[in-house]
């Protein structure tokens, strides 16, 4: 399995020679990767509600040419970041920070997201090389039946 890298961290607002700048502090890396709990915490959340198969059909063009910013259009950011959130708590289970004190320490910008979005649902896919063959098939199946008329 391959496991991603988070630094969660504080922002702070200091004054240096009367201008107001803002910096991090106490920044932490986490290992993360999405779990069956931590899947399962999603949907009792609220957080995944439609299938994370799903998702991950309608993503995996995107991901496996490389353009994950092509993705952007097929899920929002509140989701992306919802995700990573599970894949944190699911990876750390002695952390115990909810969404609200995650989010205060999460500073990545709209790129980082999707880009730490991607690889985490990629792993996931490629943790079972039959499971991405499946989805692969799967949406080849569905194109296919797609043009057909009704």
């Amino acid at each position: 399995m391959k496991i991603q890298k988070l630094t969660l961290k504080e922002l702070e607002t200091v004054e240096v020679d009367g201008e107001f700048e803002a910096r991090y502090v106490n920044a932490k890396a986490y290992p993360i990767f999405l779990t069956n709990s931590a899947v399962q915490k999603g949907y009792q959340l609220g957080y995944l509600t439609s299938s994370l198969i799903s998702d991950l059909v309608k993503m995996l063009p995107y991901i496996q040419s490389g353009n994950e910013m092509e993705m952007i259009g097929q899920i929002d950011e509140t989701k992306m970041i919802r995700t990573i959130y599970l894949a944190f708590s699911g990876a750390n289970k002695k952390e115990d920070l909810s969404f609200e004190e995650f989010i205060e320490l999460y500073h990545l910008d709209f790129t980082e997201t999707v880009t730490l979005f991607a690889n985490i649902i990629a792993d996931t896919v490629s943790n079972n090389n039959n499971f991405a063959k499946g989805l692969q098939q799967s949406t080849k199946n569905e194109k296919k039946n797609s043009n057909l008329p009704s």
